[in-house]
């Protein structure tokens, strides 16, 4: 990739996004009470053009020509009216009506964690709420009390953590910033701890088919990332935190309004683990060292015809473990070494100012720089990644009606690996352009209740879009989700969709790294291609005067095409090759949330899993992956709002282990055909001290389940049986935690 020509590339989008105008309406809505009332419908008056209001109760809404006044929709209230003149960019607005405060209470409370009931896609939000509840100190540990989404190491040296959704391994979800592709290739052993909980405002999962707007690898579905805003931010934050595993970590949030169209954050965090624990004395470490630093620059400019934003993040990072060598011990140890240097520059552009204010143009861009190496035993991995992203995007009405919208657009990804595993050059340079068109029907919320207007029950999504890997790989991916709307508060949907996506083979597999054998690649790799269908119904109701959900998602995914990653065909290779024969994950998820009395949130949930693929001997149960989960979580918060207590108990049911049955069984006493049940019990209380003030005390795994001797052979660190790969449930103890959170500004 040719730098002379990125960084004029990167000065002019700078340039250009420093110099640009937008007209966009913001604002927020409470209550007398001046609690947030997410979920409110905000419309302008005598049309179709309306939003809901988010977690916080924040909106935007673009301004159109044919009227000034907004209407302010909430269940309970009746409907109030807001005259917006010309020269108002940002609202509060404070809502009265004829709601008690317990019903205002309730719905606020409840929307922490929302199943959206208008959205055409199935669509999860954790809002900011949500993630206070446990330390959340990164993206990795966000979803603990998401049923949706199970985080897992997996190894017992290098402190991997993947997702899975839906069945699937993590790189089967697309990962997104702000609607952006981020964060893949040789980051992805660790993307989800290199962005910190702190800088999340909310995370959107949509399971199944998600939008083609933002690329074809969108397999199980989308997790979105938005990250705090300047505006919305406080203008200055704290949060520090500690634990009885010798793990540290600060984050500072520095944020600054210039004017009626200018805002400026700087989001700054540093993280330490230090310890050489060894529970099992089996001489590893139980988890390794690890040093983080990371900022983010974010400046944003909202004017009347033109918005646009420009953010850099830089991060530098060090892990190191294995075997714990004492001070004067000399030999050949199996130690690990890893460092990660890392920058991202990125922004948006979007132009408001066609006569019809339903229209707009926007484009997306980023350019990522990312340098590892890494050492395990004696496996050597190094590699620089540059990428290239730009997505220029078109929406506008269509069919005479705001109702039905039309997205269409040119998207380009480039990468390019200069990587290389021992002595294999693994380097390579992918070039994908693509276009899309996608087209939305979505009526008027009102139209829900009206009989005449039935069909406007209706709701759909139909997109496809064209990529072209290196100009030789055509990929056509089609994705279609409809909905019905029983009433505003219950939903069914299906949705249909294909995904490709082009395998990082070690990146994504660093486990395998964490054993002594040879890598083996069969045949030329193509791409991964797989097909998605799924149901949803959503309901949200009101007992006693209590706010409840009940979700229930059914998804299948099937491939045409898979790289396997066989670590059971031979005990001292890992075998790559193309899935020949059926390959498939069924998932069930159902969820039950409730409100047992004010202040008390209940949710419990229960998914089944069902994993298979065609390896050489023919087709078996995916290893490590969990037919069978559950989770309960509690709540509560006193009425004065001082104190709040959060406990989540996560059971983890069987899992088939790899076959073991060429190694000796005298290396396996504590690895057997199926893992055991377990559960594990985590708990937070928060203490509000002042408006400003909040200390938090919690612990993790309760119930100080791990697993036993995760490595098999670990006697003989460099022989034929060493494997550190199999790791189904944690290897870290009860472990405790103290943290504090102090602002200044906004409350």
């Amino acid at each position: 990739m040719n730098l002379r020509l990125i960084i004029p590339t990167l000065a002019f989008t700078l340039l250009w996004t420093l110099t640009i105008q937008a007209q966009t309406l913001r604002g927020s809505i409470k209550n007398e009470s001046g609690e947030e009332m997410p979920g409110a419908t905000i419309m302008w008056k005598n049309t179709n053009t309306g939003v809901i209001a988010d977690l916080e109760g924040r909106f935007e809404i673009p301004r159109i020509e044919s009227t000034s006044t907004l209407v302010i929709s909430f269940v309970g209230f009746e409907p109030a009216e807001v005259e917006v003149g010309p020269e108002l960019e940002n609202l509060d607005i404070t809502i009265e009506g004829t709601a008690s405060l317990d019903e205002v209470q309730v719905v606020a409370q409840s929307s922490d964690h929302a199943f959206s009931t208008l959205d055409n896609r199935n669509i999860e939000t954790i809002g900011h709420g949500e993630l206070r509840k446990s330390a959340c100190c990164s993206l990795a540990e966000s979803f603990e009390t998401n049923a949706s989404v199970d985080v897992s190491y997996s190894d017992a040296i290098t402190g991997t953590r993947e997702i899975q959704m839906l069945g699937l391994r993590g790189a089967y979800t697309q990962f997104l910033t702000e609607k952006r592709p981020a964060l893949n290739g040789l980051a992805s052993p660790y993307a989800l701890e290199y962005i910190p909980g702190t800088w999340l405002e909310s995370i959107q999962i949509a399971k199944g088919a998600g939008s083609v707007v933002s690329g074809p690898s969108a397999i199980a579905g989308q997790i979105n990332v938005e990250l705090v805003k300047p505006w919305e931010d406080k203008p200055v934050f704290v949060n520090l935190f500690g634990s009885t595993m010798n793990r540290g970590e600060a984050n500072i949030h520095l944020n600054k309004v210039l004017g009626k169209d200018w805002s400026t954050g700087l989001l700054m965090h540093g993280s330490f683990t230090e310890n050489h624990i060894d529970h099992d004395s089996d001489s590893f470490q139980d988890g390794p060292n690890k040093k983080l630093l990371t900022g983010l620059y974010r400046l944003f400019y909202t004017g009347p015809v033109w918005e646009a934003q420009f953010n850099v993040q830089g991060l530098v990072e060090e892990r190191s473990g294995g075997q714990i060598v004492e001070k004067g011990q000399t030999g050949d140890f199996f130690t690990t070494f890893q460092r990660a240097s890392r920058v991202d520059a990125f922004g948006k552009v979007a132009f408001n100012g066609f006569r019809n204010d339903a229209q707009g143009i926007g484009f997306i861009w980023n350019y990522a720089w990312h340098d590892t190496d890494a050492i395990f035993g004696r496996n050597v991995h190094k590699g620089v990644q540059q990428s290239l992203y730009g997505n220029l995007i078109f929406v506008t009405p269509v069919f005479g009606s705001e109702d039905h919208q039309l997205s269409t657009g040119l998207s380009m990804q480039m990468d390019d690996f200069d990587e290389s595993l021992n002595d294999t050059d693994l380097s390579r340079r992918e070039v994908m352009p693509g276009a899309f068109a996608e087209y939305s029907f979505h009526p008027a919320i009102e139209s829900c209740d009206n009989p005449e207007f039935w069909w406007q029950r209706f709701g759909a999504i139909a997109g496809i879009r064209y990529d072209n890997l290196n100009g030789t790989q055509p990929m056509i991916s089609p994705r279609v989700n409809v909905k019905y709307n029983f009433s505003e508060e219950s939903i069914a949907r299906i949705s249909v969709s294909k995904g490709f996506r082009s395998a990082n083979i070690i990146a994504e597999n660093y486990s395998v790294l964490t054993t002594n054998r040879s890598f083996e690649v069969i045949g030329d790799l193509r791409l991964e291609e797989a097909l998605n269908a799924g149901f949803n119904f959503t309901y949200n109701f009101d007992l006693f005067k209590r706010r409840g959900t009940v979700a229930f998602d059914a998804f299948r995914t099937w491939f045409q095409n898979q790289i396997i990653v066989d670590v059971e065909n031979d005990y001292t290779k890992v075998l790559f090759y193309n899935l020949d024969g059926p390959s498939y994950s069924n998932s069930i998820v159902s969820t039950f949330s409730f409100e047992p009395f004010e202040g008390m949130e209940a949710k419990f949930a229960y998914k089944f899993t069902d994993v298979k693929m065609t390896y050489l001997d023919g087709l078996r149960e995916r290893p490590l992956v969990a037919r069978h989960r559950g989770l309960v979580t509690l709540g509560y918060e006193t009425p004065n709002k001082r104190w709040m207590a959060n406990v989540i108990l996560q059971i983890v049911g069987p899992q088939r282990l790899p076959d073991n049955s060429q190694i000796p069984d005298a290396l396996l006493d504590h690895h057997p055909e199926i893992s055991p049940t377990y559960a594990l019990v985590n708990a937070q209380v928060t203490r509000i001290l002042r408006k400003n003030f909040e200390i938090y005390v919690g612990a993790e795994n309760l119930t100080n389940y791990r697993q036993h001797y995760p490595i098999i052979g670990f006697t003989d660190p460099f022989g034929e049986y060493f494997n550190g790969m199999q790791v189904y449930a944690p290897t870290m103890g009860v472990t405790g935690y103290v943290g504090l959170r102090y602002w200044i500004g906004k409350e």
